[in-house]
């Protein structure tokens, strides 16, 4: 079926290109260059499933152990850092600090409590095939 006004996202820009998103808090800016999850990211996509299924057999033995599972928010940030984000940066200072871009640091930001709904909106913008397509690369450009 074909529902108008619909534009897929370009294979290209959601894999290769990615684009620029900005997340603004009281505590300064967060910049990501993202991929897309969409279909044409098979490496999310396979990595997903791939955790998941380790999920399902870790809760099943935790359960049958009676032992707490793990939190699991630290390993889908990883996933994603991993397979989504191409880069980051950030005006949130730590200590006073600049924070630099790592893997780390990405993780830590975005499980903080304060800035948990940030991860929210980058899983909502990069799912949103219109934020890849070639009119949104465009608008970009002209921007």
């Amino acid at each position: 079926m074909q529902i108008d006004g619909y534009t897929p996202a370009d294979p290209h820009i959601a894999t290769e290109v990615g684009v620029e998103l900005e997340y603004s808090t009281k505590f300064g800016k967060i910049h990501i260059r993202a991929r897309s999850t969409g279909k044409d990211n098979t490496e999310f996509r396979k990595a997903a499933e791939k955790l998941n299924r380790r999920r399902e057999i870790s809760e099943k033995l935790a359960l049958a152990a009676r032992v707490p599972v793990d939190n699991h928010l630290q390993e889908t940030l990883g996933l994603w850092f991993d397979t989504v984000v191409m880069s980051w940066s950030t005006t949130i200072k730590s200590d006073g600090k600049e924070v630099k871009p790592s893997r780390e640091t990405f993780i830590a930001l975005l499980s903080s409590d304060v800035l948990m709904p940030i991860f929210g909106m980058l899983i909502d913008d990069c799912a949103d095939a219109s934020n890849f397509t070639k009119q949104a690369d465009e608008d970009a450009a002209k921007n």
